[in-house]
């Protein structure tokens, strides 16, 4: 009857230690699954992520481009075109006058006018002198 209990309790162990070993290798394997998930989801988010960054450096290229566009249209409706002509001395004068009428100081109407202020204060003493004459 010994020999019986000691062959089972040997049986019993020996199939415990036969579980055992396995529970070990389903977790090595199952870390190393992990591992390799890990890896692969790592890998597919680098992808992503340059993606996404070369989209962001795509879209920041074309607004860029947007905003220069817009503001070289609107530095041509600023500015006036080399092609057109300038106004002529006549033209100043009578723009001096009216501005001068109009309560614009000299310095005033020689930036606007882009003018020299003392051809600016000339035209306007002539102007002052010829109502005076009248």
């Amino acid at each position: 009857m010994e020999w019986v209990l000691f062959g089972l309790i040997t049986v019993l162990l020996t199939g415990s230690l036969v579980i055992l070993f396995q529970i070990k290798k389903i977790k090595e394997h199952s870390a190393e699954e992990t591992y390799g998930m890990m890896n692969e989801f790592v890998s597919k988010l680098e992808i992503e992520n340059d993606e996404l960054y070369n989209k962001m450096v795509a879209y920041i290229k074309w607004k860029e481009t947007k905003l220069e566009e817009r503001i070289q249209s609107l530095e041509e409706k600023i500015e006036p075109h080399p092609k057109e002509k300038k106004p002529s001395n006549t033209d100043h004068k009578t723009e001096i006058t009216q501005m001068h009428k109009q309560g614009f100081s000299p310095t005033q109407i020689s930036k606007l006018l882009q003018v020299e202020l003392g051809k600016v204060e000339l035209i306007i003493n002539m102007y002052k002198k010829s109502i005076a004459i009248k």
